[in-house]
């Protein structure tokens, strides 16, 4: 079953039995966006220039929250930092989050209840209904972990970046010996990206200034919200 960088992302955050998901709603939201742009930078579409975030045209972009994305920072008066993106970007997060629910709702992988607040506003509840989806993507995400593949770059090198800046290390881990060994392993991949070799500089570039601005944001919004 083919699933996007954000649907992984997404469906590597959700509990595997409970209604909910396992990281904080502002390290949810920051991830997502990370997932998106790192998505475009992945397929060509995305790049740093002094600092910048530009889309680079000629490419085109098949998922439609990344083509939405993209088309954003296209439309911006002037060039802007990858900080400026994620901080513009994770207010539109929850609707981002709710087109990914329901896409891995249809390809049956989750189950959405959706429910008011106060009779009001609305709100999703996801479950999961196919833990063989997930149970792979964990499998995958603790092997590139445990044996990261320093030379080649794909989505399983990106997703544990993004693991690492989200805090969903418990995730993916079993057992306290296990656990304190993968964070011990994040830790190194978010002060020394593993994303290597001049073919992929770009990305490495967008992927390491994408990890410092979700760390950051996900901080900066915790101590806002305490």
């Amino acid at each position: 079953m083919e699933l996007s960088l954000l649907e992984k992302f997404v469906l590597l955050a959700q509990h595997p039995t409970k209604r909910r998901f396992l990281t904080s709603e502002i390290q949810l939201h920051n991830g997502l966006i990370g997932a998106l742009l790192m998505d475009l930078s992945l397929h060509g579409n995305l790049m740093i220039i002094r600092d910048e975030l530009v889309v680079k045209k000629g490419n085109g972009i098949e998922h439609p929250m990344a083509a939405e994305v993209a088309a954003e920072i296209v439309k911006s008066p002037k060039n802007r930092k990858l900080s400026y993106w994620i901080n513009h970007l994770v207010k539109k997060a929850p609707h981002y989050k709710r087109f990914v629910i329901n896409q891995l709702a249809e390809k049956g992988i989750l189950q959405v209840e959706n429910k008011r607040f106060l009779g009001i506003f609305r709100y999703q509840k996801s479950k999961l209904i196919n833990s063989d989806v997930r149970k792979r993507l964990v499998a995958s995400a603790r092997h590139q972990i445990l044996y990261p593949d320093r030379d080649n770059i794909n989505e399983e090198t990106v997703m544990t970046g993004l693991i690492a800046a989200s805090k969903l290390h418990h995730a993916i881990t079993r057992g306290t010996a296990e656990k304190l060994m993968i964070q011990s392993k994040l830790k190194d991949i978010l002060k020394h990206s593993p994303l290597g070799g001049k073919i992929h500089q770009s990305i490495n570039q967008v992927q390491s200034a994408m990890l410092f601005s979700i760390v950051s944001s996900s901080a900066a919004g915790t101590t806002t919200t305490s």
